[in-house]
């Protein structure tokens, strides 16, 4: 049985899409990973990434594991689902952010259909943490990659690929879209251990 990683890469600011964005932002990402073998989900979330301006791209620590759980270079078998959300400090606290949405999406629990998990982890993310913290949120995404598509792109152990996602607008999990800030890229590493 083949075993897989996600990494967080970077990130870039691409567009700044309101006449009241102020310049720059203080970001941090949240990671809500399904670990199907496990049966659980584990939340992690980035170090905060100080003044980031348009244009700007920002590099994740080497090695950041987000899925199967933050720093397990062992990987796990697929399929894959995590769920990631971008968020400005304003006046709350990351590691707030974290266990609130670790709490919420606890309360999702396992689910063997993954496609359910990842609608309600979009439905968690959009209604319940949002609304519970005081940090704004600037995107969020649930991602599924089905065991068939890990195969096809992963042939081999070694083998990875780069994913490319957008976070911003009216993009993504949220209910609502998100006006007045830039648009980010996040970029991912999904890569096959054995």
């Amino acid at each position: 049985m083949s075993n897989y990683v996600v990494r967080a890469l970077k990130f870039t600011c691409v567009a700044d899409t309101g006449p009241d964005w102020g310049g720059t932002d203080d970001l941090y990402w949240i990671f809500t990973a399904l670990d199907p073998g496990a049966q659980q989900t584990k939340t992690m979330r980035s170090n905060v990434f100080a003044e980031v301006i348009p244009g700007g791209t920002r590099l994740f620590p080497p090695k950041s594991v987000v899925w199967p759980k933050q720093g397990d270079i062992d990987g796990a078998p697929g399929p894959i689902a995590l769920s990631v959300q971008l968020w400005e400090e304003d006046q709350g606290n990351a590691e707030a952010t974290r266990k609130t949405t670790e709490q919420e999406m606890s309360a999702v629990g396992y689910l063997p259909q993954l496609t359910d998990w990842a609608a309600q982890a979009a439905s968690v993310v959009g209604l319940a943490v949002v609304g519970a913290v005081e940090d704004e949120v600037m995107g969020a995404k649930t991602f599924l990659f089905q065991q068939s598509r890990l195969r096809k792109l992963l042939k081999n152990p070694g083998d990875s690929y780069i994913e490319r996602f957008l976070f911003g607008g009216n993009t993504g999990d949220l209910l609502f879209e998100v006006a007045g800030v830039p648009d980010y890229e996040l970029f991912l590493q999904v890569e096959r251990v054995t």
